[in-house]
């Protein structure tokens, strides 16, 4: 649910190459003649390729893909997940969700704030905050009543922990927990039905309840506005990860290791 400049956004092929996502003229992207690599397109596969191939195939290759659906919900659709309606695809139903709602005093949340494409302010505060403002921000643009401060910065919601463990929830071992006097309510996770159900996180499937606990820690939403971005990283304890795009257009760009080394890590 991610946002864009639509100008950015253009993967045109030029002479016969592959353009610069970053839109600068042929062979003079300043990122990649300082790498001493050319960009080249992600391979694009069809959802039907990908339900036949079966996820753990496709991550074994190795390689970044793009998985495109042909039908309503693509990919999503064809796992089974809820969010193939398209649910997703409105921070509303993000923001108002009981699992939301119920983690509204929590700050588990970081919003930066982008101009020209640089992050200009962070904000800690609670993800049912965070989805609200965006909410307000998206019905002010669609009013046309934004301000020009609201228009100069772009928001963007990353990495947060939609279903992290024992959120509401308590425990009978736990003396200091207190006690369940309802069923649990259901949570965002259900949407998604854990994820690719034929590749599980390796922590999940661990025996070690520290382990299952971090592997909900791996599980993220992003939201963002038209101009917001994220900065260069690397995924953490060399996770790698499935990344569905509910709603809207994202760019991303990979740097992948030299085909010698052996560390698959990139440096910092």
């Amino acid at each position: 649910m991610e946002g864009r400049d639509a100008e950015s956004s253009k993967s045109s092929k030029t002479s016969g190459r592959f353009a610069c996502p970053n839109g600068c003229p042929e062979g003079a992207c300043p990122a990649a003649k300082a790498l001493g690599v050319a960009w080249a397109p992600a391979e694009h596969i069809r959802a039907e390729q990908a339900s036949q191939a079966g996820p753990l195939e496709l991550s074994l290759s190795g390689e970044p893909f793009l998985v495109e659906g042909s039908s309503r919900g693509g990919v999503a659709h064809l796992w089974g997940w809820r969010v193939a309606d398209g649910r997703w695809a409105s921070a509303q139903y993000l923001r108002d969700h009981v699992h939301t709602e119920r983690r509204r005093s929590d700050e588990d949340a970081a919003v930066g704030g982008y101009r020209a494409w640089k992050r200009s302010s962070c904000s800690v505060l609670s993800g049912h905050a965070a989805l609200k403002e965006l909410c307000r921000r998206q019905e002010a643009r669609h009013l046309q009543e934004a301000s020009a401060a609201t228009e100069d910065e772009h928001f963007y919601l990353t990495a947060w922990e939609y279903d992290p463990p024992d959120c509401g929830e308590s425990s009978e071992d736990d003396p200091h927990s207190p006690p369940r006097d309802r069923a649990p309510s259901a949570r965002l996770s259900e949407d998604v039905d854990g994820g690719a159900r034929s590749l599980p996180c390796l922590f999940g499937t661990s025996e070690q309840p520290a382990l299952q606990a971090f592997s909900k820690l791996l599980r993220w939403i992003y939201v963002g506005e038209e101009g917001s971005a994220c900065d260069s990283h690397v995924d953490p304890v060399g996770s790698h990860a499935w990344m569905w795009l509910a709603a809207g257009e994202k760019s991303w760009r990979m740097l992948l290791p030299p085909a010698e080394r052996k560390d698959p890590v990139p440096e910092h």
